[in-house]
């Protein structure tokens, strides 16, 4: 068929339908409508295990995903939206978006995938969890990692809720290349495993889980926002709102966040 053809059989404008109003309604259409957006079209985010109802008086957000795979970015985002991520006390974390505290007990357990359980480990992150649980009524905290202790300290954590980050796994490659992280062919192998890994660990435990696309979420942010929101069960302030939205940034990269409750 030659361009002449294609062009005279493509949509008039009669067959493209008018520019949609605002929408008022629940979830995600009434968070848009709230603050001006018209109802996106992109589906940033697919819900994966659906979310229990009544809706929880109280949250701990658990963020996994891979290193160098958007963890970072949500976990801003969440924090902006009033969810406790990061503490106060510990501003370097501001810029990677994990608590201290969770990352001090990893980096001194060293586990492995295919070592046995650290009953040591699980006891000091338990520790963490029940000060995060006495100090905050909405909390999380994000670590790709998580896989390898999660299932020892689930009991401990109150009303879980699971944002899952995917992002293209060629490019989680090339930002390790670009970090000095190691090979490409090293993080591209890993990342596959640890998708896996945690994907099976959600569903093994029947968490309420959201998957999450990261350039999807760069691409829409304000419904990135939303639909983030629609699914926590939050009501942002517009400041919240923005503030999330103002955390996104298209090319990447990391930089500082005034947290919640800084």
């Amino acid at each position: 068929m030659d361009h002449e053809t294609l062009a005279a059989t493509g949509p008039t404008s009669s067959d493209v339908p008018a520019p949609m109003p605002p929408v008022e309604g629940e979830g995600e259409d009434s968070i848009m409508a709230r603050f001006g957006f018209y109802k996106r079209r992109t589906e940033v985010c697919r819900n994966a295990i659906a979310y229990p109802l009544p809706a929880y008086d109280s949250r701990t957000v658990i963020i996994i995903g891979c290193g160098r795979g958007g963890t970072t970015a949500v976990s801003g985002v969440v924090d902006a939206l009033g969810v406790r991520m990061v503490e106060v006390s510990q501003p370097a974390t501001r810029i990677n978006m994990e608590d201290g505290e969770f990352v001090a007990a990893m980096l001194d357990s060293q586990p492995e995938p295919d070592a046995p359980r650290y009953p040591g480990l699980y006891r000091r992150i338990g520790k963490v969890i029940a000060r995060r649980n006495a100090a905050y009524i909405d909390w999380g905290w994000k670590d790709p990692s998580v896989d390898l202790y999660l299932e020892g300290v689930i009991h401990q954590v109150r009303n879980p809720l699971v944002l899952f980050v995917v992002r293209n796994i060629f490019d989680i490659g090339m930002s390790h290349l670009a970090a000095g992280g190691g090979s490409f062919e090293t993080a591209f192998d890993q990342s596959l495993q640890r998708y896996q890994r945690e994907w099976q660990l959600a569903a093994k435990l029947g968490l309420p889980t959201l998957f999450i696309g990261y350039e999807r979420a760069l691409a829409d942010r304000e419904a990135f926002v939303a639909q983030v929101s629609e699914f926590l069960r939050l009501t942002p302030t517009v400041e919240q709102f923005q503030a999330a939205v103002n955390w996104l940034r298209p090319q990447g990269g990391y930089h500082p966040l005034k947290t919640a409750a800084a």
